[in-house]
């Protein structure tokens, strides 16, 4: 298995800003995925990361101890059909609050299914325009 530094470093990452519901299946809930709503902060053909404030502490844990299966839908992207990618969730961080921020936490998740037609809308329009 590859470690998450050799994943980042292969490919090329934009910085994009779009709305992004997660649907994630853990292994032992497979017919009832948990749903969260986030921002997706970066992108490549690979992979995405997704921040929201929506998850605490310890659900950061629980979801960072078993591979969970993701489809994420993008909204907003100004087309009829909501994009949607699969993949895994491939880490988990939380960052407690601070004075600048408030508590949040970061999921990367490893893309196995991204069209091209996606791929190239969110290179052309990394902030949703």
């Amino acid at each position: 298995m590859e470690s998450q530094q050799e994943h980042q470093r292969e490919y090329d990452r934009i910085p994009i800003r779009a709305r992004v519901t997660l649907y994630l299946l853990r292994p032992n809930d497979s017919f009832t995925p948990l749903v969260i709503k986030g921002v997706a902060t970066d992108f490549c053909e690979s992979g995405m990361r997704v921040k929201t404030p929506l998850i605490g502490e310890g659900e950061c844990r629980e979801l960072g101890r078993d591979t969970c299966l993701a489809k994420i839908e993008l909204s907003q992207t100004g087309r009829n059909k909501s994009p949607k990618l699969k993949g895994e969730l491939f880490w988990v961080r939380y960052h407690p609050e601070t004075p600048e921020e408030r508590a949040h936490a970061e999921l990367g998740f490893r893309l196995t299914q991204v069209d091209e037609e996606t791929s190239s809308w969110l290179r052309e329009h990394p902030f949703g325009d």
